[in-house]
């Protein structure tokens, strides 16, 4: 992190019902920390690319399919260490393109779908 600036690669899985529906993505991010309170607690905004390829299985058909998005994030940051934060992120302003056609703008304040996470720093 250099003057409240970081940057790297967010990964991500998820799964849910009992593993037909699937979701593994990666992309880079920015992410700006404003910080409050000794420099434990920070304020964050995300500038976010991803590149997600999901499965969902449908009376026992599986479809796949391929997603880029960009987004920006607010969220809080939360270090417990030198190294590692403990990290809230709430769905920001978002644009989704999926494969084979079609897009969706979003707006977070219409729905909550908090994320939350753990980052470690390499430098810091």
């Amino acid at each position: 992190m250099k003057d409240n600036l970081a940057i790297g690669v967010d990964m991500n899985y998820s799964s849910f019902n009992d593993g037909d529906n699937t979701s593994l993505g990666i992309g880079p991010f920015v992410r700006y920390y404003k910080f409050i309170a000794d420099d434990k607690f920070a304020f964050t905004v995300d500038g976010v690319f991803s590149f997600s390829t999901d499965k969902t299985v449908v009376a026992g058909n599986s479809v796949s399919s391929n997603r880029f998005a960009l987004g920006v994030d607010p969220g809080f940051a939360y270090f417990f260490s030198p190294k590692w934060s403990l990290d809230l992120t709430l769905p920001g302003i978002s644009y989704v393109s999926f494969e084979g056609g079609g897009s969706t703008i979003s707006i977070g304040a219409s729905t909550f779908s908090p994320s939350l996470g753990f980052r470690y720093f390499i430098s810091k």
